[in-house]
């Protein structure tokens, strides 16, 4: 229930993450928006745990979504430009994921985050995403 909820987290990839505000606005509990585009929902999910272990919040919920169509007409290449794309074009997914954090003992737990770090190779093909953020997954693993 809304009421057993301490803070929301949660993001989107339109500007303002309008989303999500939406979202916040109907269930009436603390807010707070979250923007790391393909990161946005593991940044959600590292800052309520630290939240929910430094006993700031019990529950916490975190949540992400996005939508193909919007992403594509503010970050790549807009759709009503018509063009045609290569098969090894970046797809951004229509969906959305949630989940509830709380500080009651459990198996499934968070035991660390490791953030990372913006590792700019040049790449400006808005079409090639997976090229432009590879090392800087790279370099997060291996710190991990």
């Amino acid at each position: 229930k809304p009421e057993d909820i301490d803070v929301m987290l949660a993001g989107d990839l339109l500007n303002q993450i309008v989303t999500s505000n939406y979202a916040a606005r109907q269930l009436n509990i603390p807010f707070l928006g979250m923007f790391s585009a393909c990161a946005t929902v593991m940044e959600a999910v590292a800052v309520a745990a630290v939240l929910i272990n430094s006993h700031y919040v019990s529950n916490a919920l975190v949540a992400v979504s996005s939508h193909h169509s919007t992403a594509e007409r503010q970050f790549r290449y807009p759709t009503e430009f018509g063009g045609q794309k290569p098969e090894t074009a970046s797809y951004t997914v229509t969906g959305s994921g949630a989940a509830i954090l709380n500080n009651q003992p459990s198996a499934i737990r968070v035991r660390q985050a490791t953030i990372g770090q913006v590792v700019d190779m040049g790449v400006t093909n808005p079409l090639d995403m997976g090229s432009a953020m590879a090392p800087a997954a790279a370099k997060t693993l291996i710190n991990h």
